[in-house]
């Protein structure tokens, strides 16, 4: 049987708060998120796809800037407690999540689409790791 992990929500005074605990040895992919906004591994350790392309690995405590249009790759080595913070007006969880989180990319600003477009397109351009 698969194991599941709480989600902890809260939301106060415009603010929509988010932590999950993400256990060893997984591989988490995270919604695309739209709007920027602070993500703090409180503790454990982890690897994660930045927007560069690059793969940083990182211990807790430890605190990311999330830009909108992100989505996280994280492999997760020791055990991990992580949480966000989001600005919000929504009243309910589940208003928040449609308010700071989307599947689909073109929700994004065109500005935002069309920098992650030119930033994928450069990191195509880029040899392999066969061909250096």
């Amino acid at each position: 049987m698969k194991e599941t992990y709480p989600l902890i929500q809260h939301i106060e005074n415009g603010m929509y708060t988010r932590q999950i605990f993400m256990p060893k040895g997984h591989l988490v992919i995270s919604m695309v998120h739209k709007q920027n906004h602070p993500s703090f591994l409180l503790k454990g350790e982890l690897s994660y796809l930045a927007d560069n392309g690059d793969v940083i690995r990182i211990k807790g405590p430890h605190v990311i800037q999330t830009k909108q249009g992100t989505q996280r790759v994280l492999y997760i080595h020791k055990d991990c407690h992580w949480a966000c913070v989001y600005r919000t007006e929504a009243k309910t969880n589940e208003e928040a999540e449609a308010d700071v989180y989307t599947n689909d990319y073109k929700e994004l600003p065109k500005e935002i689409i069309e920098k992650n477009k030119k930033l994928w397109q450069e990191l195509a351009q880029q040899p392999s790791l066969e061909e250096q």
